[in-house]
């Protein structure tokens, strides 16, 4: 599959290896406190989690991993916003397949809501 980009707010990156050009991503726009949602073990059990965490760190992003399994679900989506409205986040990044993605869209549009 080619690569390719959504054109909207939020804006969705896709593609095989994309995930090497993420930290590049994050600091070309100024954001420096992400949230990562990942699936269950295999993406953070990998050579790429372990990359990518010296990477945002070696650029001074912080971050918060939280993962999602199984079906989205409202106590998921509510505890990750629950966790992150004390935080300062400026933006989420997703990292999987359609839960991970479905849950981070969620997560997203509560962040702005209040109650």
């Amino acid at each position: 599959m080619d690569n390719f980009k959504i054109s909207s707010i939020p804006e969705l990156i896709f593609g095989t290896g994309t995930i090497k050009g993420l930290t590049n991503i994050i600091t070309a726009r100024g954001f420096t406190h992400i949230a990562v949602i990942t699936g269950g073990n295999s993406f953070i059990s990998s050579t790429y989690w372990i990359k990518l965490k010296q990477e945002l760190s070696e650029s001074k992003i912080n971050y918060v991993n939280y993962q999602s399994v199984g079906e989205t679900n409202p106590e998921t989506v509510d505890g990750i916003v629950s966790n992150l409205k004390d935080n300062r986040t400026d933006v989420i990044v997703a990292i999987g397949g359609g839960t991970v993605l479905d849950t981070a869209k969620a997560v997203s549009a509560m962040l702005c809501m209040d109650g």
